[in-house]
């Protein structure tokens, strides 16, 4: 893994494995960057796969031996299958397979990104995985809340729409915007979430008390509730997300903004996957566009 991870928004296309030696672009670099063990427990990561930073002694002295042992030394295997990986003998003797082939792709999770059933680790593997002060904090938030609901609201970048050359707005999720207001929130959870319940919102809206219409039903809760625990822990909104998202997982039952297994609950029935089909927004229960 890298020892340190991009938290701008202006990804840092040069990668990990290309450094400047320039040092204003070090200084950019770091200010634009947190240590991957600020995020992640790489000790208990380790349990299951042994980690090893792109900083580290051991990390140095693999590229070493790599190099030195040439053909046999490395190999990127963008586009190979795991069958293929088990199945021809030159992997077998290969010291550094590069499974993604990707500096920037390390959170993939050892899988062939285009092929699901490909994948050595579960989705849920790393966000489980958050560092101890961030697991701690959010079991915290979790103790207080007691039995609780939650819902994940994905607007934001989402929902940006664009003009056709004819002047006509379109999105690439006709529905989000629509299905990620309160008054169709409302609608939407009532058949899993009764009146009454403790309902924690995590979400990228920024206008204040845009779920206001919400507490008519529901006893709401932010993370901003509980400043008083992550005032002293939260340096980045990276590390926030990662303590919503453990908060979101120890939900009684959680409603996703996208469906992406089949047995997940949704706000929307749009893809998440970008379909690069620009359509016109949809505003209605009745599905006219607007």
């Amino acid at each position: 893994m890298p020892s340190r991870m991009c938290i701008s928004p202006i990804h840092n296309k040069k990668g990990i494995l290309h450094r400047s030696s320039n040092g204003t672009s070090e200084e950019r670099w770091a200010a634009s960057s947190c240590a991957m063990d600020s995020l992640y427990d790489l000790d208990l990561i380790s349990e299951t796969v042994p980690v090893i930073l792109d900083n580290s002694k051991s990390w140095y002295k693999v590229q070493s031996s790599s190099m030195k042992l040439g053909e046999r030394g490395a190999a990127h295997v963008a586009g190979v299958s795991r069958a293929d990986l088990q199945k021809n003998r030159f992997y077998s003797n290969i010291l550094l397979i590069n499974r993604t082939a990707s500096p920037l792709s390390w959170f993939m999770e050892c899988k062939d990104r285009n092929n699901r059933s490909a994948i050595m680790l579960p989705y849920t593997f790393l966000p489980t995985m958050a560092a101890r002060h961030l697991r701690e904090a959010a079991d915290k938030i979790r103790r207080l809340l007691g039995e609780y609901d939650a819902i994940h609201v994905r607007r934001g970048d989402k929902i940006k729409t664009r003009k056709d050359r004819f002047g006509v707005l379109r999105t690439l999720h006709p529905h989000l915007d629509r299905d990620t207001r309160p008054e169709f929130i409302q609608r939407r959870i009532s058949q899993w979430i009764p009146p009454g319940r403790t309902l924690f919102i995590a979400s990228n809206e920024r206008s204040p008390g845009f779920f206001s219409l919400l507490a008519t039903k529901y006893k709401l809760a932010y993370s901003s509730n509980y400043s008083i625990i992550l005032d002293s822990v939260v340096k980045n909104n990276y590390q926030l997300f990662m303590i919503e998202r453990l908060i979101l997982f120890g939900a009684k039952t959680f409603v996703k903004t996208f469906k992406v297994d089949e047995m997940d609950l949704s706000l929307t029935d749009d893809p998440k996957k970008n379909t690069k089909m620009w359509q016109k927004p949809v505003y209605t229960i009745d599905g006219e566009e607007s």
